[in-house]
């Protein structure tokens, strides 16, 4: 299995959405790219994803479950993002309070000062995303 994230998200949107139409246009990608997509992403699979009928298309069982494994991983990589923006932010913060305290000689504070305000970002980032897990599920 080969698919990217980008796969993932545009699935993702077509099962939010029952349409790739509307998915295009809330990605703001063309139909034809999203289908080419989703078909790509649907040829990894001996089993089907979703099921076309008319001009209504259909979530198999298999695909639901199929969101649910993507809407982890995304979730999961928008979290490493997420991290990655608080450490450069709090790393920024610390060399900007490391010159001030260090003119004092107190450099142990900054480490302190770092490692609390570190581990409180994190503590609210975990609340912040099992409340949002928590709304996802609902939207699923």
């Amino acid at each position: 299995m080969n698919y990217t994230l980008n796969q993932l998200q545009i699935f993702l949107k077509i099962v939010q959405t029952q349409s790739v139409t509307k998915a295009s246009e809330e990605l703001h990608l063309t139909q034809p790219a999203v289908s080419i997509q989703l078909k790509n992403f649907q040829d990894q699979f001996d089993i089907p994803l979703t099921e076309v009928v008319g001009k209504k298309i259909y979530i198999t069982d298999f695909g639901k479950e199929i969101a649910v494994a993507a809407e982890k991983i995304v979730h999961q990589l928008f979290e490493i993002q997420f991290q990655f923006f608080l450490f450069l932010q709090v790393e920024q913060f610390l060399v900007n309070r490391a010159v001030e305290v260090k003119a004092v000689h107190d450099f142990p504070a900054v480490r302190l000062i770092f490692f609390v305000f570190f581990h409180l970002i994190q503590f609210f980032f975990q609340f912040l995303s099992q409340i949002l897990q928590f709304r996802l599920k609902l939207i699923i």
